[in-house]
């Protein structure tokens, strides 16, 4: 009888694990306002069928945190208020995300078991991001992903991340 109650404790267990984890990922961002919307946004599989997954955190005192289960190492996105994003992983660890509000794009990333690969990838880019500014600079744009926002909700163009 006691192996039997046992055996079945042990089934019940093993059916409650799914074989994700947790991550955290814990963000500062110097200059950000205070209370500004942050969406973290991530796939997940549910019942072999992957969905996108949403969370919203706001910043107080120019930091905000995330936690949520990953299965394996993921992409991500991380959105601002006014749309401002980048493109980042998340795995089952705890990740420090920092960057400067105005420059979200040039940010860093740590606690991810692929750090080095990333951020080598990230630098190879770094030209770009900046090019653009300044293109947009001197053709008068102030923030061109806020212009990028604002002919998105004209309906010039649909999101590239939907």
């Amino acid at each position: 009888m006691k192996r039997v109650l046992l055996s079945l404790c042990c089934i019940v267990l093993l059916a409650a694990c799914d074989g994700a984890r947790g991550f955290v990922v814990e963000g500062t961002m110097t200059n950000a306002e205070e209370g500004e919307m942050v969406c973290l946004s991530y796939p997940i599989k549910r019942d072999g069928v992957w969905l996108k997954q949403y969370d919203t955190t706001y910043v107080d005192s120019g930091r905000f945190r995330f936690e949520g289960k990953v299965d394996g190492l993921l992409p991500a996105h991380l959105s601002m208020q006014n749309r401002d994003e980048v493109q980042l992983f998340i795995e089952s660890a705890n990740i420090k995300f920092s960057a400067e509000r105005s420059t979200l794009y040039d940010y860093s990333l740590s606690g991810l078991s692929i750090d080095d690969d990333l951020m080598e990838y990230h630098r190879a880019f770094e030209w770009h991001n900046k090019a653009v500014m300044l293109i947009a600079f001197v053709v008068g744009i102030k923030n061109p992903r806020t212009e990028y926002a604002k002919a998105y909700d004209a309906g010039c163009f649909s999101h590239p991340n939907v």
